[in-house]
């Protein structure tokens, strides 16, 4: 006997979600290829919907360390010199003023893309804004 495969929702009911404009009862979102492709307000749930009681936007990211990332390698020191959070923090901020903020921009686009693919909706990263 086959095990049945189990094929992605294509909508999802939700007796209430908090919505741009506020709370709406009776929310279907309708999703092509796996992202919202309509919001339906006051409708009726449809046989093939996977139902919930509540919805509720996520949660933005506003701690990226999209530039450590970007960075990673750089700022590490092996041996045997002494190593702390002071250290690779002085050595962020020298590669960063060496890069500049236009060759980091685009790592950090990079990165916001493959973050709000898999969870985080929107995300921000504070030492882009840094006066160097």
């Amino acid at each position: 006997m086959q095990a049945e495969i189990e094929r992605p929702a294509k909508a999802l009911f939700f007796e209430h979600a908090l919505l741009a404009d506020g709370w709406a009862s009776n929310v279907r979102l309708v999703l092509k290829s796996g992202l919202i492709g309509a919001i339906e307000r006051d409708c009726l749930t449809q046989a093939d919907d996977e139902r919930h009681r509540c919805a509720l936007p996520a949660m933005g990211n506003l701690h990226s360390h999209a530039f450590q990332r970007a960075m990673a390698g750089a700022a590490e020191r092996s041996g045997g010199s002494p190593d702390s959070f002071w250290a690779w923090r002085e050595a962020m901020y020298a590669r960063l003023s060496i890069w500049g903020r236009m060759n980091y921009a685009p790592s950090q686009r990079w990165l916001m893309l493959r973050c709000s693919r898999v969870a985080s909706p929107a995300s921000a990263s504070f030492i882009i804004c840094t006066t160097i």
